[in-house]
């Protein structure tokens, strides 16, 4: 039993000793976060068109399954078949990419002189 101890206490050590060198700046985790290109919307279009799940279209893209849900989210609307008419949820490109603009453009601080509204 006091082996167990002496190991965890060693180990509790060295982890408090590590962490202090442990940064922001300097992680051991790669951060490879980018936006979604043009042309990645444009094929979560096709693929959703040929009714792939979100998963399906992570694997494919290379991306997180959140990631293509988010804007499977942000670029689906509700449409309105004119024969049928019915309502369906389609995903579009465009939608996506301009709700996206919209919503960067609201997420960074106003200057003081348009706060003054």
């Amino acid at each position: 039993m006091k082996r167990h101890e002496d190991l965890f206490l060693l180990t509790t050590k060295l982890i408090k000793k590590a962490s202090v060198f442990m940064t922001q700046n300097h992680n051991n985790m790669p951060r490879h976060y980018q936006q979604l290109q043009a042309d990645e919307h444009g094929e979560i279009e096709a693929l959703s068109r040929q009714d792939k799940t979100a998963h399906t279209i992570a694997k494919i893209l290379h991306r997180s399954t959140s990631t293509i849900t988010r804007e499977l989210a942000r670029g689906t609307t509700t449409q309105i078949d004119s024969q049928r008419h019915r309502h369906y949820h389609a995903y579009f490109a465009e939608t996506g990419e301009a709700v996206y603009r919209k919503h960067r453009a609201n997420c960074h601080p106003k200057g003081l002189l348009k706060k003054v509204d």
